[in-house]
């Protein structure tokens, strides 16, 4: 899948202009898949800008995660970690 923005975990929360990734189906979720397994279904290299807000304690495995942003980011992404 290609996508420009990410909202990593969206829960509730809709950003226009945002790919909605988390774990449930939620009004919200355009992508519906577990965070925890790798890799996530995004193309290398494809991802300007990502929002992680309360999302990483979540996980299981923080290090792999940040291996797999680093892989779906571009060059130069911004990566927001609240």
């Amino acid at each position: 899948m290609y996508a420009k923005k990410i909202n990593l975990g969206c829960g509730n929360n809709k950003i226009s202009g945002f790919l909605g990734i988390d774990h449930i189906k939620t009004p919200t979720t355009d992508l519906v898949h577990d965070l925890n397994i790798m890799p996530y279904p995004l193309l290398d290299n494809t991802v300007n800008e990502i929002i992680a807000d309360n999302i990483l304690e979540h996980l299981v495995d923080v290090i792999n995660v940040m291996e797999e942003l680093y892989r779906i980011c571009k060059n130069g992404a911004i990566i927001k970690i609240n």
